[in-house]
């Protein structure tokens, strides 16, 4: 497998570790980076585990009410070095009992990484939203929002 592979691999185990409700598993790729973004920007395991467990709304099965949908992957790695980069649209579908499955948030992830004893990890995620749309299903502070109405 090549490294643009193994990046795209990331990218979108990324996603699955983080729809199955895995925080602390999604907040281990970034072992050895940040995210930075409108919420916030996250420079630990912890902190960034912290963040979603104490924000995101998660089913009886304890999955998150939502699906990430990555499209439009362009990664970049730079030949003879230890970096890329890739930029990606980032589409998360939200369901609940209460919501009809729909679009909850559409916007840009724009990461870099770096290869660290032959494994590439994220160096940095920065989200960048476009559009949102009914929150309620995913986040703890949209559901609170419409509550307090």
């Amino acid at each position: 497998m090549n490294d643009y592979q193994k990046i795209a691999n990331l990218i979108s185990h990324y996603s699955r570790i983080y729809d199955d409700g895995d925080f602390e598993g999604y907040a281990r790729l970034f072992e050895h980076g940040e995210i930075t973004g409108p919420v916030g920007d996250f420079r630990t395991i912890e902190e960034i585990a912290d963040y979603h467990r104490s924000s995101i709304v998660v089913g009886e099965d304890g999955r998150p009410n939502m699906i990430h949908a990555i499209s439009n992957l362009i990664i970049e790695v730079e030949e003879g070095a230890d970096t890329a980069s890739a930029e990606c649209v980032v589409t998360v579908l939200t369901a609940a009992e209460n919501v009809p499955l729909q679009i909850g948030f559409v916007g840009y992830y724009i990461d870099t990484f770096h290869k660290i004893d032959g494994k590439w990890w994220f160096k940095t995620r920065h989200c960048e939203p476009r559009f949102y749309g009914d929150m309620r299903a995913m986040s703890k502070q949209a559901a609170a929002a419409a509550e307090a109405g």
